[in-house]
């Protein structure tokens, strides 16, 4: 678990979160331009 909570941190850290939303997500579920807030990290 703390690997991946450490994974987390960094993607969200470095900017990523939107940019993997958008990919993984975003463009699959109508296009929608704004990623939702990260959920918490270690919950």
């Amino acid at each position: 678990m703390a690997f991946v909570n450490d994974f987390l941190k960094q993607i969200e850290e470095a900017g990523l979160w939107t940019q993997l939303w958008q990919i993984s997500l975003g463009d699959r579920t109508g296009g929608a331009e704004t990623a939702p807030e990260p959920p918490v990290i270690g919950e």
